[in-house]
């Protein structure tokens, strides 16, 4: 368990995505990377304590956000990750955009905003195995970020990834504009 935040560490995450991708259940598995949008910049101006804060705060949107059976993870300084077991890739991007918009809602009592960057890539459509799924969320994660962040991508879609805000409709990443 991550200390700072409660949650499951990457070590964790480790051994459950290999215990769940070697179920031969044929249930899909979507991964789910996040990365704080601008955290080394919070984290700079505001100090390690409000960073620290943050990122306990971060967590407990994750978790609330997510359903029963579902496992989120600590992955790393900003970064969490999201195991959804026996989840589509739809219902995946929809967790995803809770999760973001969650995250999006917090009052990080700074005025600045406080906005995450979501990657999802699911088994086995994306990928069979541990580090292909985590690389095809990985890009996605990327590609979110390098589009301004505050947005869910999807692995194999190139274009650009969407948000929810008030200017714009939620967006599965496949251009039909559907949650």
């Amino acid at each position: 368990t991550d200390a700072l935040t409660g949650l499951l560490n990457r070590g964790a995450f480790e051994k459950d995505i290999a215990v769940l991708l070697a179920d031969q259940s044929a249930q899909p598995l979507t991964l789910l990377m996040l990365d704080l949008d601008g955290f080394k910049t919070f984290n700079d101006r505001q100090g390690h304590p409000a960073g620290d804060a943050l990122l306990g705060a971060v967590a407990r949107a994750i978790n609330a956000g997510v359903r029963a059976g579902d496992r989120v993870y600590r992955y790393g300084g900003d970064e969490f990750a999201v195991l959804l077991p026996g989840t589509a890739p739809g219902v995946g991007v929809e967790i995803a955009q809770r999760i973001r918009a969650a995250i999006a809602g917090l009052d990080s009592t700074t005025g600045v905003p406080i906005t995450v960057s979501v990657g999802a890539a699911c088994h086995p459509g994306d990928a069979v195995t541990r580090d292909g799924l985590v690389a095809e969320a990985d890009a996605a994660l990327y590609r979110a970020k390098e589009s301004g962040g505050d947005r869910v991508a999807v692995a194999g879609v190139s274009r650009t990834p969407s948000t929810t805000t008030a200017r714009s409709s939620p967006d599965d990443g496949t251009g039909t504009g559907a949650p």
